[in-house]
C-alpha cells in the first residue's frame, strides 16, 4: 500500500504535466512554412484524413507548424480545438487519461474508457510529443473509431504506424547555395536567412542583413541544415557576437547553441537537448549505430556502414554496384530504423540500395558521443580501410564495361574519399 502511495503524487503530477487546454497565440511571426501550413489545413479538411502525423527531427518546428495550422482549423469545429502536451508524459498508460480529461470523458469502474460516451464531440486535438508514448498510439485509433467527429493532429519524431495514419514530413528551412552569394536582397528569399535576420532583430534592434555580413549569415543557416530551434538559438547569439563571430563558433561545435527561451520545454533551450531527447529513446544497438555513422561525410551506402560500424574483426569486402549486396539486409533495416525515427535521411537510390546521410547538426553531436565512448580512432581507421579498398576495386572497374556507374560511384562518394586520404597522410601512409 505504502509503494502504491507514492505512486499517486508521480502519476497525477505527469497528469498534470502533459497540459490541457487551448491553443496557444505564438509571440513571434511564422517564418518560411505558408505553403506547409495550408497543405496541412488542406488535408484534415478533407474527411477522409481525421489522424494527420507531423513528422521530423527534433527542432524542425513540428509544434510550431501544428498550432499555426490549429489556429486556422479549430474555427471549423464546433467544440473548437485543444493542446495535449505529453513532453512530460512518459508513461504511455497515462495517454489514455489524458485524452479522457480533453473529452470529458469519465472513466469505469474497471479502469477503462467508454469512448462513445464522447461521440458528439466536435473537436480538433493537437497533441504534441507522442514519440516517446508510442505504445499509446492504438488509444488514438479507439478515440477516432468511437467519436466521429473528433480529428487529431500529432506531432512525432517517429511515425505512429497505426490504421488510418496520415503523415506529413516538416521540411527543413530553405537554405542558400554555398556560391559565395553575399547580395542581401538576393539572399533575403531564403528563408532560413530571413529567420535569423528576424530572431537577431529581435534580441539587437540594430540588426541589418548588409554586405558586410551577408556571406557569414548565409553560412550560419547552411551549417545549421536551416533547422529553425538551431537557428534562432545562433541569431540570439547576436545580442553580443557579429555573423563571422556566431559562423566561427559553429565551426568548432554546436555545443554553442544553449540558452533557449525559458517558456519552452527544457529538450528545446538547446540543441544538444533536443537531439539527445530522440537519441535517448533509441535501443543500445540503435545508439551505437548511429553514433558510428557519423564518420561518413556526405552520405553513405548500407555495405560500407556494414564495414565500417562492424565489430572491427574483418577485411573490407568491395561488392560491384551492380545487384543488392549480400549480407547488408541487417545493417539495411537498422538504417531504415533511424531514418523512420529521423536521425538520418534517405537521399535517393544508388546501387539497388538507399543511400543514406545525417544533417550536419546531427551529425555533430553523434560525432561527440563517437569521441567521448573512446570509439572515434577505431572507426576512422575502419572508414580510410574501407574506402581504401573501395578506391582500388573502382581503379579497377573502371577500365571495364561498368565504367559507367563506379565513376557515378566515385563521384558521390568524393567527401569520404577525401577523408580517407587525409586519414592515410595523417598516419604516414600515402
Amino acid at each position: 500500500m505504502t509503494s502504491a502511495l507514492r505512486l499517486v503524487p508521480t502519476s497525477i503530477s505527469e497528469m498534470d504535466g502533459g497540459g490541457i487546454g487551448p491553443l496557444p497565440f505564438s509571440m513571434t511571426p511564422l517564418i518560411g512554412r505558408e505553403t506547409q501550413v495550408g497543405l496541412i489545413v488542406e488535408r484534415l479538411a478533407s474527411p477522409a484524413i481525421r489522424l494527420l502525423t507531423l513528422i521530423g527531427p527534433g527542432g524542425i518546428g513540428k509544434t510550431r507548424l501544428a498550432l499555426e495550422a490549429g489556429h486556422a482549423l479549430g474555427p471549423r469545429f464546433q467544440d473548437g480545438a485543444r493542446l495535449l502536451r505529453l513532453a512530460s508524459v512518459t508513461d504511455p498508460a497515462l495517454v489514455p487519461v489524458t485524452l479522457a480529461r480533453a473529452l470529458d470523458v469519465r472513466g469505469s469502474i474497471d479502469g477503462g474508457f467508454d469512448w462513445a460516451r464522447a461521440d458528439e464531440r466536435r473537436c480538433l486535438l493537437v497533441i504534441d510529443n507522442f514519440e516517446q508514448v508510442l505504445e499509446a498510439a492504438p488509444t488514438l485509433v479507439d478515440v477516432l473509431s468511437a467519436c466521429p467527429h473528433v480529428t487529431m493532429l500529432v506531432t512525432s519524431r517517429v511515425p505512429l504506424n497505426v490504421s488510418g495514419e496520415h503523415e506529413h514530413q516538416v521540411s527543413q528551412l530553405s537554405t542558400p547555395p554555398d556560391d559565395g552569394l553575399d547580395d542581401p536582397a538576393r539572399l533575403g528569399q531564403w528563408d532560413a536567412v530571413r529567420l535569423f535576420v528576424e530572431r537577431a532583430a529581435a534580441v539587437r534592434a540594430d540588426f541589418r542583413l548588409t554586405t558586410g555580413n551577408a556571406a557569414a549569415v548565409a553560412r550560419i543557416a547552411r551549417q545549421l541544415d536551416g533547422l529553425p530551434l538551431a537557428i534562432e538559438l545562433a541569431a540570439a547569439q547576436s545580442r553580443h557576437l557579429s555573423p563571422d563571430a556566431i559562423a566561427e563558433r559553429l565551426t568548432e561545435s554546436n555545443d554553442v547553441l544553449t540558452g533557449g527561451p525559458l517558456d519552452r520545454s527544457p529538450h528545446q533551450r538547446g540543441i544538444r537537448d533536443t537531439i539527445g531527447w530522440s537519441v535517448d529513446l533509441l535501443e543500445r544497438d540503435e545508439r551505437a549505430l548511429f553514433r558510428r555513422l557519423s564518420i561518413f561525410a556526405g552520405g553513405f551506402l548500407p555495405q560500407a556502414a556494414a564495414f565500417v560500424c562492424g565489430p572491427g574483426d574483418d577485411s573490407p569486402m568491395i561488392q560491384p554496384p551492380t545487384a543488392l549486396p549480400r549480407g547488408v539486409e541487417p545493417i539495411l533495416d537498422a538504417c531504415i530504423s533511424l531514418a523512420d525515427k529521423n536521425l538520418i535521411v534517405d537521399v535517393g537510390e544508388f546501387a539497388y540500395q538507399p543511400r543514406f546521410s545525417m544533417l550536419l547538426t546531427i551529425r555533430s553531436f553523434a560525432r561527440e558521443e563517437l569521441r567521448r565512448r573512446g570509439e572515434l580512432e577505431l572507426r576512422e581507421e575502419r572508414h580510410a580501410a574501407w574506402y581504401a579498398a573501395f578506391a582500388r576495386a573502382a581503379a579497377e572497374a573502371i577500365r571495364g564495361p561498368s565504367q559507367t556507374i563506379w565513376l557515378d560511384w566515385l563521384e558521390i562518394e568524393h567527401a569520404n574519399l577525401r577523408i580517407a586520404l587525409d586519414w592515410f597522410r595523417e598516419h604516414g601512409n600515402e
